[in-house]
Order: C-alpha cells, then structure tokens, then sequence
C-alpha cells in the first residue's frame, strides 16, 4: 500500500466532541444492520453511550469501551494488550500505541456464543481539517467460544480523514 498521501497530509487528532444536531443519527441510518447488531458508536474517536445498543448479552460476555477496560477489567488488558500487534513492528501500530483514546474490549467466556455479530462503528464528522482517529480493539475468545466483530468506518461529510485501528485477537 502506498502510504505516500498519508505521510503528506498534516492530521489533527480526532477530539470528539458534540456534532450538530442530527448529524450522527442521519449518518447511521444509512449503514446497514438496522439495529440486529450489538452497536457501539463511536464519534470523532470517542464512544457515544446513547447511540449504543446491546440487545441481550450471553451470561458473562463483556463488551466495553477500551477507555472503560481500563479501569473495570485491566488485568485483562496488562496479560494482552500489545502481545500480538508489536508496534516496533509497524508504524500504523506505534501510532495506536501512542495516540489511542479508545477503542473496542470484547471478552468472551469459555463456551460462550454470541448469536449476533457486535459492530463497531467509527463514524468521522470530518470538518476544514483533516482529522485523523487512532484506536485500540482487543478481543479475547477463550476456548469454544464464538463472536462476530465489525468495524464499520463511515464519514459524515466529505473530507479527509485517517482511521488507524489495531485490533488485537486471542482465540
């Protein structure tokens, strides 16, 4: 891939932040899915709880934003995170590493089944400058266990944009 627009356009960091009024859910409606999924919603890099939906979750599944991980589960994060996706290996993961505000922890038990996929969906409300989001996902399938994970990268405006996400999976 060649990464030479990338190196030559100067990012501002995704900050979240408040869109105008109706401008995300518009967005959403246009994205397939029509709420069958387990839903989180990411704006401008950063988790809106109220446009989330999770429709009854198997007994003992967890599904957090990474920022809440870190403060509910981090044993979890301190025996995973980082020991699949090196960054001194890739650029794109030194940047995660770095620059990460969020992201996606999904912990699924022994034997546990997720019958419906859980999508995350990083919507950009892209302004004058280009923005650029940088996320952590880690999921974590112990044995005989079964999920789906989308990322679902949707702009609501025309712009430019950088999503770099690392997703990290034990299974």
């Amino acid at each position: 891939t060649d990464v030479a627009p990338i190196v030559k356009t100067t990012f501002e960091p995704a900050r979240g932040g408040t869109p105008a009024r109706g401008e995300v859910e518009a967005a959403l409606a246009r994205l397939p899915g029509n709420g069958r999924f387990h839903r989180l919603v990411f704006v401008d890099g950063v988790l809106v709880e109220p446009l989330s939906v999770f429709h009854e979750l198997p007994e003992g599944l967890r599904v957090l934003s990474f920022s809440d991980a870190l403060t509910q589960i981090p044993e979890l994060l301190e025996q995973h995170l980082g020991k699949m996706a090196l960054y001194e290996d890739n650029p794109f993961t030194a940047l995660t590493a770095a620059f990460a505000r969020d992201g996606v922890v999904v912990h699924v038990p022994k034997g546990v089944v997720v019958d419906r996929p859980i999508e995350a969906i990083w919507l950009t409300t892209v302004g004058a400058q280009a923005i650029a989001n940088h996320a952590r996902n880690l999921l974590v399938a112990e044995e005989s266990s079964e999920v789906t994970l989308l990322d679902v990268f949707h702009a609501a405006h025309n712009g430019t944009y950088l999503n770099n996400i690392t997703t990290e999976i034990v299974a």
